[in-house]
């Protein structure tokens, strides 16, 4: 299986004298992706190069990171500008699923037997994780990610059911 890979963020600058770096973010799933212990990528000679997040501080638009590795701003020169990519998230909708986050993205979401938009994103709040579809008007929609609103995904077709609840998209 050849792994894929997202792009999570670029490395705008080098930042202080320990050889962390300045990142502007470009996931909705930060946490998960910088955290210590997280392993990013950069691209060099068409290969994806490991980083290991040593160190992460900062906040959500503008992140400080830190690499294993890397202790001096001599050291991580050659990664300014570099984007950051990460294998392409395959975490499961949930245990009893056995379709993954990155399943739904660019599915057409279908309610009442008729195209209402199409899936952009999925976005992580704090009550639970959320579909960002995009409907008919062009205006951004959320559909709470809960079986309870998932009717069925039909891979093949490339479509995602919901349930017949008006209101809800």
């Amino acid at each position: 299986m050849k792994i894929e890979y997202n792009i999570v963020g670029k490395i705008t600058s080098s930042h202080g004298i320990h050889g962390e770096v300045k990142v502007n973010p470009m996931t909705d799933f930060i946490a998960e992706r910088f955290s210590p212990g997280k392993i990013v990528f950069y691209l060099a000679n068409n290969t994806y190069v490991p980083l290991t997040v040593q160190s992460k501080r900062g906040s959500d638009e503008k992140l400080i990171i830190g690499f294993s590795g890397f202790d001096s701003p001599e050291s991580v020169y050659f990664l300014l500008h570099k984007t950051l990519y990460a294998e392409k998230n395959h975490k499961l909708i949930d245990n009893s699923s056995k379709h993954f986050y990155s399943d739904y993205i660019g599915l057409s979401v279908i309610q009442f037997g008729e195209n209402k938009g199409q899936v952009l994103s999925i976005s992580s709040l704090p009550h639970c994780d959320y579909l960002v579809v995009q409907n008919k008007n062009n205006q951004e929609k959320l559909i709470p990610l809960l079986k309870e609103f998932i009717d069925h995904v039909d891979l093949d077709k490339k479509e995602l059911y919901i349930v017949d609840m008006e209101g809800l998209l």
